[in-house]
């Protein structure tokens, strides 16, 4: 089962912190993690190109480099943060929505535990390939927008 924990708390009260310390802990037992911010400010982009073709009106526009990012115009249904190909996904913030298990900063390490029997298993094969990313996010797709059978001409 996968295994989503919202870290929750006052500003300044250690949300980050815990979410490091835990994301470290569980690499070390072996586990896939992936770590979801979520905050009421805008994200700024990282340079003027991506900012032109999103105002262009293009759906998404992903930059590539040393590091890679994805702006899109509007907030995607965060029930898709569900379908994340990880056994754990850390959820900061993002406290008006209800994504899993809800635990305070300070409480973080008393679940360490339980964390081990967090386990992400694809329900989407391609060709025999199970890569866990690319199959995920696939999984991640066809769960959003409700598709159940797809065709390849």
């Amino acid at each position: 089962m996968r295994c989503l924990i919202q870290i929750t708390g006052e500003s300044g009260s250690g949300k980050t912190y815990a979410a490091e310390i835990l994301t470290r802990k569980l690499r070390e037992m072996g586990k896939s993690v992936i770590y979801v911010k979520g905050s009421h400010h805008e994200a700024s982009t990282l340079d003027k190109d991506t900012s032109r073709l999103l105002e262009a009106g293009a759906k998404a526009s992903i930059f590539m480099g040393r590091n890679f990012a994805i702006f899109t115009k509007s907030l995607p249904d965060p029930e898709f943060i569900k379908y994340l190909p990880a056994d754990v996904i850390l959820i900061e913030g993002m406290t008006s929505l209800n994504l899993g298990r809800r635990i305070r900063a300070n409480e973080s390490e008393e679940l360490l535990e339980e964390l081990k029997e967090c386990k992400y298993e694809p329900s989407v094969i391609v060709n025999n390939d199970t890569d866990p990313l690319i199959m995920g996010v696939l999984e991640m797709i066809m769960r959003v927008y409700k598709v159940s059978n797809v065709y390849l001409k």
